[in-house]
């Protein structure tokens, strides 16, 4: 259970390692391009990847559909898609389906309350 996080773990602290040990040997123009670069990536791990990955995942969601269809390849298309969306984007999804569900069901309840009085 535990034995991917170990390997990224143990992954991250041999890149560190390497990277101090390559670093060592270079001269001061060498290692502000290479700070930049370190910079470059990690603002691009943190900003960039997660915003696509947001947006990749609201796009499967947007193209994916529940209900069946007389197709088997249809359904194994929507079967691949469904599942490569990520478990927290669907569950968020679905949460907030629901709230809009009740909502409108809450909207519906005033409206005919307010017609009756």
């Amino acid at each position: 259970m535990y034995f991917g996080l170990f390997v990224a773990i143990a992954g991250a602290l041999a890149e560190i390692f390497l990277s101090l040990m390559i670093s060592i040997n270079f001269s001061s123009g060498m290692m502000l391009y290479w700070a930049l670069n370190v910079i470059k990536c990690v603002l691009q791990d943190f900003f960039v990847s997660p915003i696509m990955g947001i947006g990749i995942n609201l796009l499967l969601l947007l193209c994916a559909r529940n209900h069946t269809s007389p197709n088997w390849c249809v359904n194994k298309i929507n079967w691949v898609i469904r599942n490569m969306i990520e478990d927290s984007i669907y569950h968020a999804h679905a949460v907030l389906k629901q709230k809009e569900a009740f909502r409108k069901k809450v909207r519906k309840n005033l409206h005919l309350s307010n017609t009756q009085s």
